[in-house]
């Protein structure tokens, strides 16, 4: 990953800008179709822009486009008090400052992509996302298709990372989507996609067609349903759950412990909450009040009555309101076995002094509260791979450092007396509401419901009473786990 520029891409000058440029816009394109290796694309991206325009020139190329801006009415102004010299030398500026902004103005176009990315792509192939993802059902196999283009240019292009490109192609290429392209055998439907016919049924008025689908999944919704591994099965859906058991090599456990992390199990709780997968292929939007997202109620789901009112509301929150991961993928707890590293320092009361760690140093933080979800974002963005692969000497393919997931903060948390102080915590994880805008997770606060608190957050909210909680977690917990 360390290799040169010019020894990955060969040395003649005069192909070097074109091919890094070919290089850095598929890999922005192909982190916005594989959203579950996004940050790994992007880091590379950062690595290969950094040989030729470094994130201190990028910032100096974006003042000078403000000088450029500026220049014309500064010369303008020097010749209506007739200082002649003022204008020659301005002009000049102009002239040199227009020929460097314009050798550079392709790659500056990517490199704000790359470095000023806020946004975070929506994975289209999430099931019941598609339509937040901008992305129709039916064009899904093109977008597969363009994917797999980008990946074998890359495979061209960047030879320090082929093997990375063609495992990621190879997958792609066995994407399924709906719609997509001609079978030797036309496929049995799932219970998800006559589902999602039904709503498209429904949307376009074609009541002739909602009953028909109705009728059949009223036959195979039972027979249909599959939930891989222990526990009972749900109506209405295809559920896939595998543990996420991994033994943690001594070496990592004690660079682990540099960093303030510790080796934890959440134990497994989805045989509680897996009847509720039928409830939850077509998500709404949370009605915003504030900072805090409102689950709306309904009186069908099937909760117990006698369980906190928090975790009811949290619960309504995932059924009704689409949420995603940070890696733009559709979020759902996965409540199964899981061994983690996490920061497990005590909670501190609000108003104490907040405890730093290793980490925190590794990722360039100066501080645990105080922090917007953007800042948090861009120093994940900057050095999580890097502590990962060379403070952790773990595979950063494998695994990947996030704002503690929120069923995590439950599960461990819950034995270790999170929840207990007038604080949120950060929670890894977005919940999209009707204007197209991202809200950040948190939740803990003792005065909303302790432990199973929950709230949506302005992803450039910042105060004293919410800190950061990071983990280090297995990358497939955060792929697709409804088919």
């Amino acid at each position: 990953m360390n290799t040169r520029l010019g020894e990955i891409m060969g040395t003649d000058d005069r192909t070097l800008d074109k091919t890094l440029s070919d290089s850095v816009a598929s890999l922005i394109e192909v982190s916005r179709i594989d959203t579950l290796y996004g940050d790994l694309y992007l880091g590379r991206a950062r690595e290969l822009l950094r040989e030729r325009m470094p994130l201190a020139t990028f910032r100096g190329l974006l003042r000078m486009e403000t000088e450029l801006s500026n220049l014309p009415n500064r010369i303008h102004n020097a010749m209506m008090q007739g200082k002649w010299q003022t204008v020659k030398e301005l002009s000049g500026q102009l002239q040199s400052m227009k020929l460097t902004a314009g050798l550079n103005l392709a790659l500056l176009a990517l490199a704000k992509t790359v470095y000023e990315r806020e946004a975070i792509p929506i994975d289209p192939f999430s099931p019941g996302m598609q339509g937040l993802a901008g992305i129709p059902v039916k064009e899904l196999p093109a977008l597969r298709d363009r994917g797999v283009l980008h990946l074998e240019n890359l495979m061209r292009l960047d030879s320090g990372w082929r093997d990375f490109y063609a495992g990621r192609r190879n997958d792609l290429q066995t994407q399924q989507v709906g719609h997509g392209g001609a079978a030797a055998e036309e496929p049995r439907p799932s219970p998800a996609g006559l589902r999602q016919e039904a709503l498209e049924a429904l949307e376009k008025g074609n009541f002739d067609k909602l009953q028909q689908l109705a009728g059949t999944l009223s036959e195979t919704e039972n027979a249909d349903t599959a939930v891989q591994g222990p526990g009972p099965s749900g109506g209405g859906a295809e559920v896939v759950l595998e543990n996420f058991d991994f033994t943690f090599p001594d070496a990592v456990l004690s660079r682990a412990r540099t960093l303030g992390l510790s080796a934890l199990k959440a134990e497994a709780r989805y045989r509680e909450y897996v009847h509720l997968v039928p409830f939850i292929w077509h998500p709404t939007f949370a009605e915003l009040e504030g900072e805090q997202g409102r689950a709306l109620r309904l009186s069908n789901l099937p909760i117990p009555a006698d369980i906190p009112e928090a975790l009811r509301a949290r619960i309504e929150m995932f059924v009704l309101h689409p949420f995603v991961n940070s890696a733009g993928i559709r979020f759902l707890p996965p409540l199964v076995d899981e061994d983690v590293l996490v920061e497990d320092f005590e909670e501190p009361p609000a108003g104490s002094d907040m405890p730093g760690s290793g980490l925190l140093e590794a990722l360039g933080l100066s501080r645990r509260n105080c922090l917007t979800r953007l800042q948090i974002e861009e120093a994940l963005a900057e050095r999580g791979c890097a502590v990962v692969k060379d403070e952790l000497g773990l595979d950063p393919y494998t695994f990947r450092l996030v704002c503690i997931p929120p069923d995590l903060h439950v599960r461990i948390g819950g034995n270790r007396n999170w929840g207990t102080q007038a604080i949120w915590t950060h929670f890894d994880g977005y919940m999209l509401s009707a204007d197209g805008k991202m809200h950040a997770i948190a939740g803990g606060d003792i005065r909303f419901g302790g432990i199973y608190d929950m709230v949506s957050i302005s992803r450039n909210y910042e105060a004293d009473r919410i800190i950061a909680r990071f983990a280090v977690v297995q990358r497939r917990r955060m792929a697709r786990w409804l088919k």
